[in-house]
């Protein structure tokens, strides 16, 4: 079985949001990162891991630091490889939106353009221009609300591609699509003006 079955069984055995040893799944990600440093797939999937343990779940407060530094270590050796792929760019733009001081970054100037995640978001789109996932991101980031909401009904509704695509990126690409519907939802609500 390859990383990315067993990944997916952890990810549809275990979820998110259970209390549970946490410990099995840390020590599965590590090896893989370990293994396949080159892979831009398992650093994504491994890095939403660590900081959704961090951010949204339950895991002993003695683990805190550890947890922590294995985020800020494999986010730094990653985006040393990754730094100029779209994938890569697009889902860590959206991940460091949450929390990114346990990537190491603090943006203190809460200046749009100043801000990684941001940036990671906007190059993205420069890369692929034609990518409606990265412009959505990168428009919606930008507080376009009614172009973000635009692209978001066609991702959704007009073309399968993005979202089937998507679903193969485990809980990352979950994510986005929870965006994307959020987007949808909420940013521009039906009788508005289009």
């Amino acid at each position: 079985m390859n990383w990315k079955e067993q990944i997916f069984n952890y990810e549809k055995e275990f979820g998110f949001h259970k209390k549970k040893d946490w410990n099995p799944g840390i020590r599965l990600v590590n090896k893989f990162l370990d293994q396949y440093p080159d892979d831009v797939e398992i650093n994504i999937r491994s890095l939403y891991f660590f900081h959704n343990i961090l951010v949204e779940e339950e895991y002993p407060k003695g683990d805190h630091e550890y947890l922590s530094n294995l985020l800020k270590k494999y986010f730094n050796q990653s985006y040393a490889i990754f730094s100029n792929n779209p994938e890569y760019l697009f889902f860590m733009g959206n991940i460091l939106h949450i929390a990114e001081w346990y990537f190491g970054l603090n943006n203190e100037s809460n200046s749009l353009e100043e801000n990684l995640a941001f940036e990671m978001q906007k190059r993205a789109f420069e890369i692929e221009p034609k990518n409606l996932l990265y412009e959505w991101s990168y428009t919606f980031t930008k507080n376009e609300k009614k172009r973000a909401f635009v692209l978001s009904d066609k991702i959704l509704h007009s073309d399968p591609y993005y979202v089937n695509w998507l679903r193969t990126k485990g809980f990352p690409g979950k994510y986005i699509i929870e965006s994307l519907n959020y987007c949808y939802n909420n940013v521009f609500p039906d009788g508005a003006d289009l």
